[in-house]
């Protein structure tokens, strides 16, 4: 079985989360962490992964993000989850409104805003973040997200405006992520049928041994083209999981199953106030040859007034949970020859994107992905140490962004053989600061 915790709308907001003694909604979320803890010991299985689904931030600030970090370091030491095991998208609290209302960003969302056709309006997308200087202005209303997801590898940028994962769920299906963005041209006017992604972010693969997931702070009607987006996701996605309304909403089909959560931390004038969180469980039901039966389990946990604590949804019959069995077609059958001695035939399996096969790489004990997490922990003063006495930037890269140059310094470090005196000095320097 895989367990997903599924969390969205923390709103971490600066100065209260900086101070125990001053954040009120810290008894929430000691209540949350001891609540999943109970919760994986009566049921004998831990989280597996963590799910956020935006809004991490309340203004999309750096020290918002510090006390995010902090908090799910945390929460994952408790609840015996790996870091790396932590995947997050941007909501509309986590950009800069200052900066997405400056001029340019104003003109450059009525530009993309203006066609009335989506081919003409996907071209003007397409444009401006093909174009250096228009693409660093889109992506700088995330710049603090930006360098807090990075840690967790979701990072985004003007080739990258979605993310992607994979985790092994049986022998023969794969949990197949994707992280959309659904904030590229957001800002305080957003509204329904507002918010423009861009065509890549809709590109989705149908690949035999996988059950497709993906993660996106808006609901679909928050979208411009939301019916059109709505049936390409419902006709790919099986699991598709929303935050933004606070509200804990589901609905299925016999391939599709929406999830919008709740808010963990919900602002305390919200008129339906029920902070809480969703469980997703995902086993294999039964098995042929050729297809996988898998079953989707939903536990929607809410938070009770009096006595405080948090207690399941009661679904249809009374049940604790709704769910749902979803077919898939195995990554490979069984099939026999002539004198029925079975043969193992593979279906060809979809390629791990460039970025997959980066994180993936290892050496040693630890795989990139888990170096760039220890890697982010470090002082500012030691990450530029450790690449500039590796020689991994040119003097042309340390005048990128800082999320550019650690990925361009990385994967200098691989090309170059030298991962291994990079993940060494990585090491130390955490032991340095242990001691």
């Amino acid at each position: 079985m895989l367990r997903l915790l599924h969390i969205s709308d923390i709103h971490f907001k600066y100065p209260q989360c900086m101070n125990p003694d001053t954040d009120p909604d810290i008894s929430i979320r000691d209540l949350f962490s001891q609540d999943i803890q109970d919760f994986a010991q009566k049921s004998s299985h831990k989280v597996d992964a963590i799910l956020i689904t935006g809004d991490i931030a309340f203004a999309g600030m750096a020290e918002e993000y510090e006390a995010a970090a902090k908090w799910l370091d945390e929460l994952c030491t408790v609840i015996g989850c790996e870091p790396t095991d932590v995947y997050l998208v941007p909501g509309n609290h986590d950009i800069d409104r200052g900066v997405a209302s400056s001029p340019t960003l104003e003109a450059i969302r009525n530009s993309v805003s203006k066609p009335t056709d989506k081919i003409e309006r996907d071209k003007e997308v397409l444009r401006f973040l093909s174009d250096a200087t228009s693409s660093e202005a889109i992506f700088s209303i995330m710049k603090n997200y930006n360098e807090f997801a990075s840690r967790y590898n979701c990072e985004l940028g003007p080739k990258k405006t979605c993310w992607r994962g994979i985790i092994k769920l049986t022998d023969n299906i794969d949990l197949s992520f994707i992280g959309m963005t659904s904030t590229l041209f957001s800002s305080a006017n957003d509204d329904l049928h507002t918010l423009i992604i861009d065509q890549s972010q809709t590109v989705f693969r149908q690949q035999p041994g996988k059950i497709y997931l993906s993660m996106i702070h808006h609901p679909t009607d928050w979208l411009k083209d939301s019916d059109e987006i709505k049936d390409v996701m419902d006709e790919h996605i099986n699991i598709q999981l929303f935050g933004h309304k606070h509200r804990a909403r589901w609905d299925k089909t016999d391939r599709t199953i929406r999830v919008s959560s709740v808010s963990l931390q919900p602002e305390r004038g919200d008129i339906e106030y029920e902070p809480g969180y969703n469980i997703i469980d995902l086993k294999e039901e039964s098995s042929t040859k050729e297809y996988t039966d898998i079953e989707i389990k939903i536990t929607v946990r809410t938070l009770q007034k009096s006595p405080q604590l948090f207690r399941s949804k009661n679904f249809d019959n009374n049940q604790e949970f709704f769910s749902t069995v979803i077919k898939i077609k195995n990554k490979s059958i069984l099939i026999s020859d002539d004198k029925g001695t079975a043969l193992k035939q593979t279906i060809t399996e979809e390629k791990q994107d460039n970025e997959t096969q980066f994180y993936n790489v290892k050496k040693e004990n630890k795989t990139v992905k888990e170096l760039i997490y220890l890697f982010w922990g470090l002082a500012g003063s030691q990450k530029r140490k450790i690449i500039d006495e590796l020689n991994l930037l040119s003097d042309e890269d340390w005048d990128k962004p800082e999320v550019e140059r650690q990925k361009i310094a990385f994967k200098n470090a691989i090309n170059d053989g030298m991962l291994d005196d990079l993940e060494k000095e990585i090491i130390k320097k955490v032991e340095d600061n242990e001691r």
